[in-house]
Parts: C-alpha cells; sequence; structure tokens
C-alpha cells in the first residue's frame, strides 16, 4: 500500500512541476510580447527635397529630431548663429531639420543656408507639421526625442535652447 501512495505522490508532484514551468512559460512569453521598442514619431509630413522632386522624411530612423522654422530675411548675426548651431547637433546623435511650409519661403530658405555654406536641405512641412510646432513667433524650435520628450523654444537662440530644456 505504501509503494502505491509514494507513487501516486511522485505522480502529483511531476504534474504540479510541468503545470508551473508551462505557467512559468507563460509569463515570460507575455513579458517579451509585451517590451515595446520605442519609436520617434512627429505629427504631420516632412518632405526632404530630392533632385526634382521631394520624398517624405521618416523619423522613426532616427534617435532625435530638431525642427527649425525661421524668417530669412538676410543675414542678422542672430538667425546666423541659430542656423549655423544647426549644422553641429549631429554630433549629438540628433538630426536637424530646417522647415519651411510654403514652397517660395523654403525656396528663399535654402538658397540663405547654401549661402552661408551651411549643408542642409530645407524640408517642406506641412499645416499638421505648423500646429505641432506650435508656431507663433520666428524662430521657433522643437526638439523631439525617441522617448517621446518634446522641447519647444522661441526666439533667437531657440535652437540651442531647446537641447538644454529651454533654459
Amino acid at each position: 500500500m505504501k509503494k502505491i501512495q509514494l507513487g501516486s505522490f511522485l505522480f502529483l508532484i511531476t504534474i504540479f512541476s510541468h503545470i508551473a514551468c508551462d505557467s512559468n512559460q507563460s509569463e515570460t512569453d507575455l513579458q517579451e510580447t509585451v517590451s515595446v521598442e520605442e519609436t520617434l514619431s512627429i505629427p504631420g509630413n516632412i518632405l526632404l527635397p530630392e533632385a526634382d522632386d521631394f520624398t517624405e522624411f521618416n523619423e522613426e530612423e532616427h534617435e532625435a529630431v530638431l525642427l527649425y522654422c525661421w524668417l530669412p530675411m538676410g543675414e542678422y548675426p542672430e538667425s546666423t548663429n541659430d542656423l549655423q548651431f544647426l549644422s553641429t547637433v549631429h554630433e549629438h546623435n540628433i538630426t536637424a531639420i530646417p522647415v519651411q511650409f510654403s514652397t517660395t519661403v523654403r525656396n528663399v530658405s535654402q538658397t540663405q543656408l547654401n549661402e552661408m555654406g551651411i549643408s542642409l536641405s530645407v524640408a517642406l512641412g506641412d499645416d499638421s507639421l505648423k500646429n505641432f510646432m506650435g508656431i507663433n513667433s520666428l524662430p521657433t524650435a522643437v526638439l523631439v526625442r525617441k522617448d517621446g520628450s518634446i522641447e519647444r523654444a522661441t526666439g533667437f537662440g531657440c535652437a540651442e535652447r531647446s537641447l538644454r530644456g529651454n533654459q
């Protein structure tokens, strides 16, 4: 009789251990499916010039994007400093996107950058992007990071201030 009870006891232990292992495996599977990789997302469309056309900018491929909109009215020292700063942010793993919202202003802005020797392409943004940037005064800078954080700044020096958390 004791042999049968011991055999039954071992059988029950084996079943419970399989159930526990399956339960732990299910929790592990659930944890794996819940983890989500962060991707950068910016509302609206950003079109970059390419040959004779425009191509859509894919922000998901970047760690951080610094959007910058300004009024291209000649070479004011303050705006020149902002534009030159934009060309250095790639050193911090940030993609600078100078952006305008009409083709005419975009072309004038691109000419200004070219004349300054700054090798950045001026993008063309849509109304959704303009609303997201919250452009109430120019210049305006918006830094969007992959972790979802957003820093906004306006006025001369705004591009640099957005990197410092608008201090």
